[in-house]
């Protein structure tokens, strides 16, 4: 199975990469990487909490704004107001 999703990635020129549960920082590495080579970034956050706390991705996205767009999904109500008003327009 794993082989097979590795193929069908491959055909879209993405690849399967294992993070540990504590690889923020190796995650920020790969968003960085991505981001320099092909000059945009797409994403999907699934319970994206506040956006701010213990978020691997908030300083890039607000430093890259122009380049970046992005889903971000959280179901508890006080952190969606919280996320909201934290990725607002100015």
């Amino acid at each position: 199975m794993k082989n097979l999703i590795k193929i069908i990635l491959s055909i879209f020129n993405l690849k399967l990469i294992k993070l540990g549960p504590h690889s923020f920082l190796i995650f920020e590495n790969l968003i960085y990487r991505y981001y320099k080579h092909h000059k945009k970034l797409n994403f999907i956050q699934i319970g994206a909490n506040d956006g701010k706390s213990n978020d691997p991705i908030n300083f890039f996205i607000k430093e890259n704004k122009k380049n970046v767009k992005g889903y971000l999904f959280e179901p508890d109500p006080e952190y969606y107001k919280l996320l909201t008003n934290n990725y607002k327009k100015k």
